[in-house]
């Protein structure tokens, strides 16, 4: 339990909501989320990593026999890169791998186990005194899989490390015994592969677990989310196994991920972009949603990787990103999801050691369970007031919250004096139940999010104008609307009915009262047009309209794509966001029986679009995640009434929160 004195006879008591964020020219897709999105770094891959991701693992070049192919000679060359890539951007880095049964000098096979064990030390202390800021050490990769037991192929030096011993796990257990001697500030991980399934495999891994932490020698769980592991796993079987590491009371990350983009049509594979984005929409959310999970690292983005054959890369040898990389984008922009306090704490780089909720990593006065309630960091001295004097005419009391804690309980506790005993609970709010007393919680407020596909029944075109074709196609963007603007028509409409769409009519009415926002993804694809048509500015315009309030006038949003630069099979997007205040006509949308939101062109009077030399269709659009945010600059909070709290007025008061 964790406690806190604050002085506050103000209305407001700030807890410094500060999460670390890095500060680069360029931004990778999660730059500054709490959870990173990594890639490994290789020949291939390096191209502009740091442009898209911010972790770092080494590919081949950790392995011991990238390093030492020929006894006593080392070769650091790739690894340094790699290493120094990490260190100079700020990344997380995670060490892959030391012990496996792969990819291991073949000169070891020879030696005795004493001089096996000999330049396993070696080999530990050696990668240890080169890489002093190692993040995440990945200790042993596929115990269950790969084990060093001289069995196809693999190494031999298992017995070096004591073998199976009684528990069958001993060459494991030694070998993060040995990694705490040699790394004693660093995360060691587990690594294995097809542990998802929630099979026998995910018992194994688990028991293997169990006996690393017995010991406490294992700070984070890893497994691998290859396409060959997930596509033939249900999200239903993998949200079971990722829950029981969950569990386990420990982080979990995702340490090797791709997802194929391609179908083999004998005798050869065809890209096939629609499976790839369609796959990436099903699994990926599971990962980056899950509140266990500190980061998601990518086995490769780009040509060349190891599924190269199965097309597995997301952006194209030409620089062409690959529709599930521009969906990928706007998912991770979106809003954070929360998170317990196990994950914030190893993604703050709190050891399992510090990893206490009454502890005080950075002595300023504030406890490691309140720098979670507020967002801070574990690394910074942050004094905090020390004394709450609450006096009888008090106002209210509203604390802000991290909008990524989603567990725990806070405590409102009052004495007369500030002595340790007698503190007595005044209000008090559960996450795990959502229960108040004596609090209200005003949690982070919700996006209703519409990501469309062939499935959608709202969008229409009316009856009564003829402007083009609007058709459902998934073959573009991530599953969009389509609609064209066509050659000498004055506007080309689509409109979604969200009267028949409860959720965000609901959101809808709360954005009215509280200045919320609309917001969606447009793209514009080069081939659909003539380009020697040389279209003009093409407007979207977005409007309401309710049967209290009628048709208003509509608000002309430029997405600001630039058609002297397009390209054959190369698509424009942009992110609009639009005022709720800004659209005159929502103002009773409760007392509505009609609500709609129309999307379309606009050409002002006598007006047409392009030079008028072409006939048909110029140019089409992609409307994709219509958002609706109800309160966007809103932070939760827990507000506090010290009126009527008890018969006898009580002075001081403190926070407390707990797990």
């Amino acid at each position: 339990m964790t406690y806190i004195l604050v002085q506050a006879n103000k209305i407001f008591v700030v807890l410094f909501l500060c999460l670390i964020q890095f500060h680069l020219a360029a931004e990778p897709l999660a730059d500054g989320k709490a959870r990173f999105l990594g890639c490994i770094f290789s020949p291939t891959s390096e191209p502009n990593l740091e442009k898209y991701w911010n972790q770092v693992v080494p590919e081949n070049s950790g392995k011991w026999n990238s390093v030492e192919r020929v006894r006593g000679q080392m070769n650091w060359a790739n690894l340094d890169n790699a290493y120094n890539l990490a260190q100079t951007q700020g990344f997380p880095f995670r060490y892959h791998v030391l012990i496996w049964g792969n990819q291991q000098p073949s000169w070891m096979n020879d030696l005795s186990s004493s001089d096996q064990l000999d330049e396993i030390e070696e080999w530990f202390s050696a990668v240890a005194a080169r890489y002093p800021g190692i993040d995440y050490l990945e200790v042993v990769n596929e115990p269950l899989n790969a084990p060093p037991d001289g069995n196809n192929g693999r190494a031999n030096y298992i017995d070096a490390l004591g073998g199976t011993g009684p528990n069958g796990w001993e060459w494991v257990l030694e070998s993060f015994r040995l990694a705490r001697q040699y790394f004693p500030g660093t995360q060691l991980v587990l690594n294995e592969y097809n542990v998802i399934r929630n099979n026998d495999k995910t018992d194994d891994y688990i028991e293997l677990i169990g006996l690393l932490q017995a010991e406490d020698l294992i700070d984070v769980i890893g497994f691998q989310a290859h396409a060959f592991t997930t596509g033939a796993a249900s999200v239903s079987a993998m949200t079971t196994s990722i829950n029981r590491f969950e569990a386990t009371g420990l982080p979990v990350m995702v340490t090797e991920m791709d997802i194929d983009g391609a179908v083999f049509v004998d005798p050869d594979w065809i890209q096939d972009d629609a499976l790839q984005l369609s796959e990436y929409q099903r699994v990926f959310p599971l990962f980056w949603e899950h509140p266990a999970i500190v980061g998601v690292t990518l086995w490769g983005w780009r040509p060349g990787l190891w599924r190269d054959t199965e097309m597995a890369y997301l952006q194209d040898i030409d620089g062409t990103e690959r529709p599930a990389l521009q969906w990928l984008r706007h998912y991770v922009a979106g809003e954070e999801p929360p998170m317990n306090f196990e994950t914030y704490a190893t993604i703050q780089g709190l050891l399992d050691t510090e990893r206490l909720i009454d502890g005080d990593s950075d002595g300023d006065a504030l406890h490691n369970g309140l720098e979670y309630l507020a967002g801070t960091g574990f690394d910074r001295y942050n004094p905090q007031p020390v004394i709450w004097d609450f006096t009888d005419d008090s106002a209210d009391m509203i604390f802000p919250v991290s909008p990524l804690v989603n567990s725990g309980k806070v405590y409102i506790e009052r004495n007369a004096d500030l002595s340790d005993a007698g503190w007595l609970t005044s209000g008090s709010y559960n996450w795990d139940t959502q229960t108040a007393s004596n609090t209200t919680y005003s949690g982070q407020e919700s996006k209703v999010r519409r990501s469309f596909d062939t499935d959608v029944a709202q969008f229409f075109e009316p009856a009564s104008v003829d402007n083009g074709d609007i058709f459902y196609e998934a073959d573009i963007g991530w599953g969009s609307v389509r609609f064209e603007c066509v050659e000498d028509r004055k506007a080309a409409v689509a409109q979604y009915r969200v009267h028949q769409d409860a959720a965000l009519r609901a959101e809808l009415t709360d954005a009215v009262a509280n200045n919320g926002t609309v917001s969606f993804d447009v793209t514009i694809l080069a081939a659909d047009y003539d380009p020697t048509d040389s279209p003009s500015r093409f407007n979207l315009i977005l409007a309401g309209n309710t049967s209290v309030d009628g048709f208003s006038e509509s608000i002309e949003v430029d997405p600001g794509f630039d058609f002297s630069t397009l390209q054959a099979d190369v698509s424009q997007s942009a992110h609009i966001t639009v005022n709720i205040a800004d659209l005159n006509s929502f103002t009773d949308v409760a007392g509505s029986t009609y609500v709609q939101i129309a999307f379309g062109s606009w050409v002002p009077p006598g007006e047409i679009i392009g030079n008028g030399n072409a006939s048909g269709k110029i140019v089409t659009f992609y409307i994709d995640n219509l958002t609706i945010d109800s309160r966007p600059n809103s932070s939760p909070q827990i507000k506090f009434s010290g009126s009527g709290t008890s018969a006898v007025p009580q002075r001081f008061y403190r926070l407390r929160y707990e797990q």
